[in-house]
Order: C-alpha cells, then structure tokens, then sequence
C-alpha cells in the first residue's frame, strides 16, 4: 500500500518566554530520528511554522485506511539552557472521536519525551556541524506510521473513525543553577483554559494549539491554478514572466503544473512542473516564462493534467484558466459580407436594395480609446468609414447601401487602418472582401392563343 501523510502543525516552542510568529510553508528534510517503532522525526532546517486550525488527515490511495499521521513542530536549540522558567511538550493524549467529537476509544498517551530528547541531541550536533546558530527557532515534522496507531487502536475503528482527539501534555519547569530542572506546573486537556502561572498567560494561545481535532475522513484534494490578471503584454519576440500559483482546498496530496499555447496540446507544453506538494489552503507559486508572439493568443493553465494526479480529485472543473499573451500595440481586423451573397431578382425589378455588413474589430484587451479608418472599394465608388474610440475586445459594425439593377458578380474589397500616427501590429487581418452575385430571372414566354370567330355568313340565298 502506498505510504501517504496526515499532516498538522503543532508547535513546540522551548526557549524562556518565547512565541515565535509562523510564517513559513514546510519542506522536506533530512531524518533526525529514524522510524524504528512507528515514529520518526524528520529536521526541516531553520524556519517558523503555524497551525491552520481544524487538521486534514490523509488516507490510503483508495481511501479505505488512515496510513500515517504528522505533526510539525518548532523548538529552540540551545547548546544549554540557562537558569529561568521554560515550557515544553513531554506527550500527547489521543482518542478516536465519532462526527459529534464524543470519544469512541479510551485515550492513549504519545510518550512524546523520549523522542523529543532524541531530536534534540541530534539538531544540536546538526548545528554544531553546520556551523549554525543556537538560540533560533528550527522546525521538524514527527510521523506517526500506522504501525504505531494500531498498536493503540483497532484498525476498524481507526479507519472508521471520524475524528483523532490530540490533547498536549505540558511542562512548566525551571533551570536550576545545577543544571537539573523542576517541573513546576502541567497543562493539560483538564487545566488548559485555567490557571497559567505567571509569565506563562501571554503564551496561552501558543500552548492550545496542542489540542486539535484531526478529521479521519477529510476532504479530497481540490487544486486550481490562478493569476493576478488574464491579460498580459509586451514587445513581440520578448519574454515575460507570469506569477502563476496554485491552490488546494483539500488535503495534501502531489499534483503537476502545465501551459500550453491554444491548440499545441498538453503534450507540448512551454512549462511544466511535477511534485507539488501542497496542504489544505496552502499555495505554491509557480512562476513561468514565455516569448510575446506576433498576434493574440491564448494560453492554457492547467493542474492534475493527466486527471489522475492525483486520482482522488473529484472536483476538476476548475483545474484550467485560460490568459490572454498579446503584443504591445494596436490590432485591427476588418470582416465584410455581402448582404444576401446571392439572390435571383424578378425580371420586372429594376433595382435591388443589396448591402454590405461591414464589421472592425479590435484584438487584444488594450482599454486606450482608438480611431480607425475604413476604406471600402465598391462597383459603385469609394466609401470610407470612420471607426470612432473603439477599445480592446470590441468592435464596431456598419451598412453599406448598394442598389444594383443588371445580373452579375459584385466584388467588394475594404481596408482597415488605424489614425493618429499608430501602426497595426499585424496588418495580416486589416484587409477583407466579399461578393455579391445577382441572377435575374428571365420574363415568362406567353402563350400564343388562337382564337375562332364564331360568327358565320353565307352567301347566295
């Protein structure tokens, strides 16, 4: 069965009267204490961490079981502590709870100590080696694998289960000058919104985040890519950089980043990212380049490309958005149809009432007000049209009247040109034509009818 991580953060803070402010999304690191029984602590380097409130567990690929659970945490490192009064989190309590959070299971304890002890020798050796600083706060994450669960709970309950309760158990104690300590208070899930002693009430809030709620059975992944605008410009030829992120709304899991120009196709993307790992309601940016081409074009965004990465997704109809990548300057396109194509006419018609639609158009999302002139060659003459303020994705649509009495093929041809000392970046588009064709039907042939007299003479008597 593929190993997959609940994660929640609780932070562990050990040096005198100190709440560090979290500020930094997690990464991977190295094994600080390897997994022997069922935990292991991992050292993720020098950095703050938060906890984002009611916590998401993980499950099995196929969701039928809790595979491991994760706290983070954050602790001082010091070469020795000196004389005063600190806090430390010795162990956890935990309980399987049903969707009412009422207890299904007796609690368990965490010894936390033993490991915690562990970590710390090692991160002051790491320190030490690394030739960095005591006295910094520096986080790790602890992974409690499902072998250890299950030596305190019974995998159907544990995997049927809708809450874990994790209640912190904490130590008050005091650096005497020999170096020993003394506990002097413990917090715990009976105590923990009373008393503190003194100097302790201002890190209240800090100590709670060691009683969470883990939800067993959380929400899948929902991941959607977004961008500060849906337009963006430059010189044509020259590269920009769009500050692209991607979100999650469900619980941690690995998905892939791609973009593609409009009709190459996600097998040929100009960027592409794999192994973003990313926790309910976090973000992770994912900047890309690309090069302005010469006319407007679209470009796809789009997370979980394959549908299955990860294959819990439920919800992908947000995985895609879709920006505009257009070349600095004006770009003008001119559309002409003729107004019917084609059409016999009576014979007794003398005049047809034909006309021309005549439609500009403006490419691009610039809102800057443009002029524009329409050129229009006609059987009839020259006609010019006057393309007044029009802006980025709009356009402007005109009538041309064109009367024609004989039968034949009327072409006309218009043109497209921006005023004010502007040029059209892509004069590709500035030109159109259409035909009118006319028919007229012949006059019917009458039929020659003979007529006979019926009067009658005769001559004699």
């Amino acid at each position: 069965m593929k190993k997959r991580i609940l994660a929640f953060v609780l932070v562990a803070v050990c040096s005198l009267l100190t709440l560090f402010q979290p500020s930094v999304v997690m990464a991977d690191g190295e094994t600080a204490v390897p997994n022997s029984d069922g935990v292991e602590i991992v050292n993720l380097g020098q950095k703050t961490i938060t906890n984002n409130g009611v916590i998401l567990a993980y499950r099995s690929e196929d969701e039928a079981q809790v595979d491991s659970i994760q706290f983070f945490n954050q602790s001082t490192i010091v070469q020795k502590q000196a004389s005063g009064k600190y806090y430390r989190t010795v162990a956890y309590e935990m309980a399987l709870a049903d969707a009412n959070k009422t207890p299904l299971t007796d609690y368990k304890t965490y010894d936390y100590d033993q490991y915690r002890r562990a970590h710390m020798a090692f991160m002051q050796k790491f320190i030490k080696d690394k030739g960095m600083s005591f006295g910094k706060p520096y986080a790790s994450k602890e992974i409690l694998y499902r072998d250890y669960l299950l030596k305190n709970f019974p995998a159907e309950q544990l995997d049927t289960a809708k809450y874990l309760i994790v209640n912190g158990i904490i130590e008050i104690y005091q650096i005497n000058a020999d170096g020993s300590d003394t506990v002097l208070y413990t917090i715990n899930s009976s105590n923990k919104d009373k008393y503190y002693p003194e100097g302790f009430e201002s890190l209240r809030s800090d100590i709670l985040t060691r009683y969470v709620l883990v939800d067993l059975h959380p929400p899948v992944p929902d991941y959607w890519p977004s961008v500060p605008s849906l337009t963006y410009t430059g010189e044509p030829g020259s590269k920009i950089t769009i500050p692209a992120m991607v979100y999650n709304s469900g619980r941690q899991d690995i998905t892939d980043f791609a973009v593609a120009w409009d009709g190459s196709g996600w097998q040929n993307p100009v960027y592409k990212t794999d192994n973003l790992s990313i926790d309910n309601g976090q973000k992770v940016d994912t900047p890309f380049t690309v090069t302005v081409p010469n006319a407007t074009t679209k470009l796809w965004l789009k997370v979980n490309t394959d549908g299955q990465t990860p294959a819990s997704e439920i919800n992908q109809s947000n995985n895609t958005i879709c920006v505009t990548v257009e070349p600095t300057g004006v770009d003008l396109a001119l559309f002409m149809d003729a107004l019917p194509p084609s059409i016999d006419i009576p014979w007794t018609m003398t005049s047809y009432p034909g006309e021309i639609a005549v439609t500009a158009v403006r490419n691009g999302y610039d809102t800057n007000p443009i002029d524009a002139t329409i050129t229009v060659y006609t059987p009839f003459g020259t006609k010019t049209l006057n393309v007044t303020g029009i802006k980025g994705d709009e356009d402007q649509e005109f009538t041309i009247d064109c009367p024609v009495s004989a039968a034949g093929n009327y072409v006309f041809n218009g043109i497209i040109e921006p005023t004010g000392g502007l040029t059209d970046i892509d004069p590709s588009n500035n030109q159109a034509s259409c035909t009118m064709v006319i028919t007229k039907m012949a006059a019917p042939k009458m039929p020659k009818i003979e007529v006979e007299s019926e009067i009658k003479g005769q001559l004699g008597g």
